[in-house]
């Protein structure tokens, strides 16, 4: 199974548009994944109407550019994975969605959570002393009861967020991210780790960070590959 991974489009039309012409009748792929950041409203429906034209499903997760309700419904080959795993060809995909970057505003589980920690901080029985520690036990929380209540086996589970989340209570057979604009391809405590890179320039962190420009193709079996390339 092959996988088309992009993120951190930044309502980047042109980009799309680009990389279907470059990829179209010349590159076989059974699967689209959006790691985040996609664009406002009306971009990311044309964005998301483009890439429908390969005829393949297309899974994503929200970033901090991604300002559009959790339930709003695109092009019938798009879906939302956020809490909300899909099966193909034996392997499950499961997403999370938000970003650190804007407090994951629209994710109804941490929807005051930051008010909750500043004001619980400090006081007995707290044992968050930082809202990243805070925030990231909901998050993980959320994800393994998800996990267990479905009975997902994580050796075939792709794991897809915006943002890396450190420390996985569970062990998915690969984790896409992005975010950080900077493409990287590790395997570390059992875990294939992707960060797909960013493929619009349209950012102003991109004269901080290098690996602009790129998608990549993940080749899911027996000879896992990544392969990075330029649009």
């Amino acid at each position: 199974m092959k996988i088309l991974s992009i993120s951190d489009i930044h309502g980047d039309v042109e980009k799309i548009e680009l990389l279907v012409n470059k990829l179209d009748q010349k590159e076989d792929f059974d699967l689209i994944i959006i790691a985040g950041d996609i664009g406002d409203l009306d971009e990311t429906n044309k964005i998301l109407d483009i890439l429908s034209s390969f005829k393949k499903q297309i899974f994503y997760v929200q970033g901090n550019w991604d300002s559009y309700p959790y339930g709003t419904t695109f092009n019938k080959q798009a879906i939302h994975i956020h809490l909300n795993h899909q099966t193909v060809n034996g392997w499950c995909f499961l997403g999370y969605s938000g970003s650190e970057a804007n407090l994951y505003r629209g994710n109804k589980s941490l929807e005051g959570s930051f008010e909750f920690f500043a004001e619980n901080k400090g006081k007995p029985g707290f044992q968050f002393g930082t809202y990243y520690q805070y925030r990231r036990s909901i998050i993980f929380k959320e994800v393994f009861n998800y996990l267990d209540k479905n009975d997902i086996d994580v050796d075939d589970l792709v794991f897809i967020s915006h943002d890396r989340l450190f420390k996985l209570p569970f062990t998915p057979f690969l984790y896409i991210f992005g975010h950080e604009h900077q493409h990287m391809n590790n395997y570390h405590k059992g875990i294939h780790l992707l960060n797909t890179s960013a493929i619009s320039k349209n950012s102003d962190l991109d004269t901080d960070y290098g690996g602009v420009g790129n998608y990549c193709l993940v080749s899911l079996n027996e000879n896992f590959k990544v392969e990075f390339n330029e649009i």
